[in-house]
């Protein structure tokens, strides 16, 4: 099971990925609308979402599907067949829903890890 050496820690899935088709060419990040609930929301066995990543406020990274599989980020296959998500907490509410230093800093790495990796082109 793939996941960065950058997590923290993990979160449970319940079987709630796909079968990868196909390379990884992109990455697709999501903020969760929230302060708080995203964690459990995403780990309810009854919710049909998962990610490859969270990260939260305080910049810790989790795992969630392992990368050689496909999340239920996106609405789709067609979005997530080749993508690695990540699933950013927000630190303030709407409008603004900003997201912290912390968390912009941890995005920064791991997006350049998924990359590198990957041989994802950031440009």
């Amino acid at each position: 099971m793939t996941f960065s050496a950058l997590i923290s820690g993990t979160i449970p899935h319940h079987g709630k990925y796909g079968v990868r088709p196909g390379a990884v060419t992109r990455v697709i990040e999501h903020h969760w609308a929230g302060m708080t609930g995203g964690i459990e929301r995403l780990s309810n066995p009854n919710q049909k979402a998962s990610c490859t990543y969270l990260v939260l406020s305080d910049g810790r990274i989790l795992g969630q599907v392992p990368e050689e599989f496909r999340p239920w980020t996106s609405g789709g296959p067609a979005a997530d067949n080749s993508s690695i998500t990540i699933e950013c907490q927000n630190s303030s509410v709407g409008p603004e829903w900003r997201v912290s230093d912390a968390a912009m800093a941890a995005i920064v790495r791991l997006l350049a890890d998924i990359a590198t990796r990957h041989h994802i082109a950031l440009w």
